[in-house]
């Protein structure tokens, strides 16, 4: 009974320290100090509309709770138009200056960062080719979920700025991407990636508005 309770203690004491709830795996750019972002279009990668649309409702949801303006990209960017020229003309014309994206991927795509992934446009193009080209999952293969943080404003055409995964024992699991998206606002906020509304009173450090499991 002893050994129970003192296990329980050591499992509470953890889900209560600092950075728990936020990504174990990710990476910044160099030198980066976050951005307000007055439209940041969130995009679900899949070819399957449902599935996208459920990416980017809960995290739309989310951010927006936290008083960040946030929109869905289904809107802005529909799965029938992925070309360079016509990804561009859409973010000129809704005024984005940031851009999350939401996928799953195959668990050996991560920890690399392919070229392709540097310049949003590029790597939405290229992302749906492979969507369209692959089965979309397959038996005994492990994924993990996958976001990317586009800041537009940056004067250069390398605009990823922030790159954060998790693995996924169950890649077909509702909870387990949600549990992602919790965990991935959590960390772009509390590490000030992207930060709320100027005319916004600031939160207190880790202070985060959506419950936990």
């Amino acid at each position: 009974m002893f050994r129970l309770l003192h296990s329980v203690s050591i499992l509470i004491l953890f889900l209560t320290l600092p950075g728990c709830n936020k990504l174990r795996k990710s990476w910044t750019k160099v030198d980066y100090k976050g951005q307000y972002f007055s439209t940041l279009a969130v995009v679900g990668l899949s070819t399957k509309f449902n599935e996208r649309n459920d990416y980017e409702t809960f995290s739309v949801g989310l951010l927006t709770e936290n008083e960040i303006n946030a929109v869905h990209g289904t809107a802005v960017f529909p799965i029938s138009e992925n070309s360079g020229s016509s990804i561009e003309s859409k973010i000129l014309e809704n005024k984005l200056d940031g851009i999350l994206t939401i996928g799953l991927v195959e668990s050996e795509q991560v920890g690399v960062l392919p070229k392709e992934y540097q310049e949003f446009s590029k790597f939405y193009a290229h992302r749906f080719t492979e969507l369209n080209m692959q089965n979309y999952l397959v038996a005994g293969k492990k994924y993990a979920m996958e976001a990317l943080l586009y800041d537009l404003t940056l004067q250069e055409e390398e605009n990823l700025v922030w790159r954060g995964e998790m693995a996924v024992l169950d890649p077909e699991s509702i909870e387990a991407k949600k549990r992602f998206m919790r965990r991935m606002v959590h960390h772009l906020i509390d590490e000030e990636l992207i930060h709320i509304a100027p005319d916004q009173a600031p939160l207190e450090a880790g202070v985060f508005k959506i419950t936990y499991p």
